[in-house]
């Protein structure tokens, strides 16, 4: 199999599992992927995600990873380390979640392990599902998943003494469209500070005082053509983006 025809595959998972479907005319909106939904699948299956704040990031991986697991024909199967949970082919391959709304800066793994993996593995694909996030305004959301994990931990609880307001979480996603990268060896040894930059973390602490690994980030904007291996479009208008999809 080829990079492009990996990407394509799964990026063809995404698009059958969250896109729109359409037929003649008719145009049928894309899954909404609704938290405590998510959050039960991830539950049922031992996966302790569900918890995460960020937990539409894991949630992909996974449904990737499941699919793929039991995927038959394709040589394409999960592939995890310790709590890298991704794809291998031919190739590598990352998952990453991104809110439209947001920076289109795509944070990676520390450093040191990305540059590793890049070159023991000759390089990796990035697949990236871009989405509309559906806030949790209303507060229903949190307090159903506190309900879930059996109250809140004592590190939330000392949070809360101290007066710290908990993070408003995501309800739910809709996958709008997806796209892959590929990242080479040269690429971790080039001149890529516009895209694909190191330094991410770099000075900062944690809350313990403890330097904080620093990590790769995409800047999404600014990636080369050369880079972009496919797209796919999820949710989108077809005919008003039909020129970004070819």
């Amino acid at each position: 199999m080829t990079i492009k025809s990996e990407a394509e595959e799964i990026l063809d998972f995404f698009s059958n599992e969250l896109g729109m479907t359409i037929e003649g005319e008719a145009i049928r909106p894309g899954l909404y992927v609704d938290g405590l939904k998510a959050a039960d699948w991830m539950q049922k299956r031992n996966i302790p995600s569900w918890k995460e704040l960020e937990w539409p990031g894991f949630f992909i991986k996974h449904i990737a990873q499941d699919f793929f697991e039991n995927h038959k024909k394709s040589k394409i199967k999960p592939f995890t380390e310790g709590k890298k949970y991704r794809l291998k082919g031919e190739y590598l391959w990352d998952i990453r979640f991104h809110d439209v709304d947001k920076d289109p800066l795509i944070i990676l793994i520390d450093a040191s392990d990305f540059e590793n993996d890049i070159k023991q593995y000759n390089g990796m694909g990035i697949i990236i599902i871009n989405a509309v996030v559906i806030p949790d305004k209303d507060d229903k959301f949190r307090l159903e998943i506190e309900e879930m994990k059996g109250g809140l931990s004592e590190y939330e609880k000392k949070r809360r003494a101290e007066g710290i307001e908990p993070r408003q979480r995501k309800a739910g996603f809709y996958a709008y469209w997806g796209i892959a990268y590929f990242i080479s060896p040269e690429d971790i040894l080039g001149n890529t500070d516009t895209w694909l930059m190191s330094n991410f973390q770099k000075n900062m602490r944690n809350s313990d005082d403890k330097p904080r690994n620093a990590k790769y980030i995409i800047d999404m904007e600014n990636v080369p053509d050369e880079k972009i291996i496919a797209k796919s479009n999820f949710n989108m208008d077809p005919e008003d983006y039909k020129e970004f999809f070819t």
